[in-house]
């Protein structure tokens, strides 16, 4: 079992939950802060920031299970498909699948707290590793920006969605 995540050495709490913890994770994306930056351009309209990954909305199903955006249209289609092929008998589960598709429906916009700006090989990483990570990129510029979505806690107290021990993270 890795310690490590590309170098960087995983609190104890990461390395019990087996994620990569915030900390880490910024020690090799190695972002520079761009707060400045990302508002500047977007008050100037210097190009157009698109998210390459990551959701910056959260959806929520009727048990308060949380989705990404890609997440909450599959499940949307998948509970319709449930519904298609549902027989009479099965009203109940009718509705809880149409109150769960009228949920997910709607979102919650994510806060970002920070922006770094990050190389095109940062961005690869959080593109390939993290469903989560939100990485914006600006076409004008040709740059990446990581948003951070989180404030007041320690980055070693916040684990990422990817997993600490998996094959090729220390090459």
């Amino acid at each position: 079992m890795s310690n490590t995540y590309y170098g960087a050495e995983v609190s104890g709490y990461g390395i019990e939950k087996n994620r990569v913890d915030m900390e880490a994770l910024g020690q090799v994306i190695q972002g520079v802060s761009a707060d400045g930056i990302f508002k500047q351009t977007m008050k100037h309209r210097i190009g157009t920031w698109e998210v390459v990954n990551g959701s910056l909305h959260i959806h929520y199903d009727c048990a308060g299970n949380y989705y990404t955006d890609r997440e909450a249209q599959a499940r949307i289609k998948e509970l319709e498909e449930l519904i298609e092929d549902a027989g009479e008998n099965q009203e109940d589960k009718i509705t809880e699948w149409e109150a769960d598709i009228e949920s997910l429906e709607d979102y919650e916009v994510r806060d970002i707290h920070q922006y770094y700006l990050i190389s095109e090989k940062a961005a690869n990483i959080l593109m390939e590793e993290s469903e989560e990570e939100i990485v914006f990129y600006n076409d004008v510029l040709n740059a990446y920006i990581w948003g951070i979505t989180f404030c007041g806690a320690s980055w070693s107290e916040v684990l990422t969605d990817i997993p600490l021990n998996r094959s090729g993270q220390d090459a």
